[in-house]
């Protein structure tokens, strides 16, 4: 995990060369890539461009999200990235139609003078705007003006400096796609267009998240990633990010944890210490911290398919960690079946009646495990003995008549 600190982070000036690079790493050039072909080969009507634009917003503001955090490794493209919360690309979707009624309002009824001025303003704050909407997850914070001023006044210069090279940026995206246009005839030459425009987004995101890392000390009220959940200044990290300066990875994980038995509530100190366990092949550990405090907050939180993948990440290596709750073991088997790791919620769900003796969740489990084994396994023979121990075991569950006929179609079949 590359990480940024206090003490080595560069202005942004300095980091434009290194935001290129960004966008050319293998994960947001794979992205660009397979955007731009499904938008050129399945040609998407209406509503699936606006799905496709979604998924591409929703990439970008996880490239946002974990550089503010001073995470500068690009995201990978797994589920909990590109399937789970989409609530930010709808808020800004519904911010961008907002502000264009109002600015059309304005216009109408007061004059085109006063509707310029109104345009012209947003589209200055528009960074700031999609800054304070990844760092609060808020829509009226990301539409107050005041805040928007506040924060631009605080970030200064870098601010000044970041909208002219988004301006730039767009300005080359337009040349780009325009050379392109006009020496190459060829359809493909959409498809490089496709990749352009993604490329240009992935580094706009990346750098407004940057700047927010960068101007962090500057910002209160909630737009700097270093606030506590009680929105008190977070000033907590400082230690750790010296230990890190100093290669003191140890002392860093144990400062981490001092920190996790002080706020256990707080989600991103527990993505940091599970990142920084994996970091440092603490294996073990980070399946212990998973099992027993990761994964059940993220459960409870209704990020399953971050729970799933963060279980294939440790403890799924690790034989000797279990999940303690029935409920919690049922939820992640049916996220991993989501995510596409039917193999791994098989594993998962194998023993549930030995595991859990009188859970309510075990005919849950061994139907999903016998769907999971005959659609996606192409094992009948292990599906057939799942549903027949259920109805065996449980003939009275409300559920029993649903294994049964299950069982029934399985035979069928053979």
């Amino acid at each position: 995990m590359e990480y940024a600190n206090s003490h080595t982070i560069k202005p942004l000036w300095q980091r434009f060369p290194s935001a290129f690079l960004y966008g050319l790493k293998p994960y947001p050039i794979l992205f660009a890539i397979g955007f731009s072909c499904i938008e050129f080969f399945l040609e998407p009507g209406i509503a699936l461009t606006i799905l496709l634009y979604a998924v591409l917003f929703k990439y970008a503001f996880e490239v946002m999200r974990r550089s503010l955090e001073g995470d500068l490794k690009p995201p990978p493209l797994n589920y909990s990235v590109l399937v789970d919360e989409y609530d930010l690309p709808v808020k800004m979707f519904f911010m961008m139609v907002f502000f264009g009624m109002l600015v059309y309002s304005v216009t109408s009824s007061v004059g085109t003078l006063l509707g310029l001025l109104l345009l012209f303003f947003g589209l200055f704050a528009y960074p700031a705007s999609l800054m304070v909407l990844a760092s609060t997850n808020s829509i009226l914070s990301a539409l107050n003006p005041f805040l928007l001023i506040a924060m631009i006044i605080r970030i200064r210069w870098p601010y000044l400096i970041l909208t002219g090279l988004l301006m730039l940026l767009s300005q080359a995206e337009l040349n780009i796609s325009g050379l392109i246009s006009s020496t190459d005839p060829n359809p493909l030459a959409s498809l490089l267009i496709g990749i352009a425009i993604v490329y240009f987004q992935i580094i706009n995101f990346h750098m407004m998240g940057y700047v927010l890392y960068q101007s962090r000390d500057r910002l209160d009220g909630g737009t700097s990633n270093r606030k506590a959940a009680n929105g008190n200044n977070d000033t907590r990290l400082s230690l750790f990010n010296e230990f890190m300066d100093q290669g003191k990875a140890q002392a860093a994980l144990s400062e981490l944890n001092t920190l996790i038995h002080e706020y256990p509530d707080d989600m991103q100190l527990h993505k940091r210490l599970h990142n920084l366990m994996l970091m440092e092949q603490e294996i073990e550990a980070a399946g212990r911290h998973a099992a027993s405090e990761y994964i059940p907050r993220l459960l409870e939180q209704g990020k399953d398919y971050q729970a799933a993948e963060v279980f294939t990440q440790c403890i799924m290596r690790n034989a000797s960690v279990k999940i303690r709750s029935s409920k919690q073991l049922l939820q992640l088997a049916v996220a991993l079946k989501g995510i596409g790791k039917g193999k791994q919620a098989i594993q998962l769900i194998n023993g549930f009646h030995k595991s859990f003796p009188g859970s309510n969740e075990v005919v849950d489990a061994y139907i999903l495990g016998a769907k999971i084994c005959c659609e996606d396994l192409e094992r009948d023979d292990l599906a057939k003995k799942l549903l027949e121990y259920v109805l065996k075991k449980h003939p009275s569950h409300p559920r029993a008549i649903e294994a049964n006929q299950y069982l029934e179609h399985i035979l069928s079949l053979q």
